[in-house]
């Protein structure tokens, strides 16, 4: 899959932290449109999780 990277989504109603992969910057994991800026911590949204770890 790539090397994963922590970012914002720009319309998340709960403001969580997201997935997305290192060569396609404009959506998350979970489909969610990015902001395209890094963010810190870990991944709070339960879908990007789980399709990371190829459980979705």
């Amino acid at each position: 899959m790539g090397d994963l990277v922590i970012t914002k989504a720009a319309d998340d109603y709960y403001d969580d932290v997201h997935l997305r992969r290192q060569d396609h910057p404009d959506a998350a994991l979970c489909g969610l449109k990015t902001t395209g800026a890094p963010a810190r911590g870990e991944a709070t949204c339960l879908r990007c999780r789980q399709f990371s770890t190829g459980s979705l």
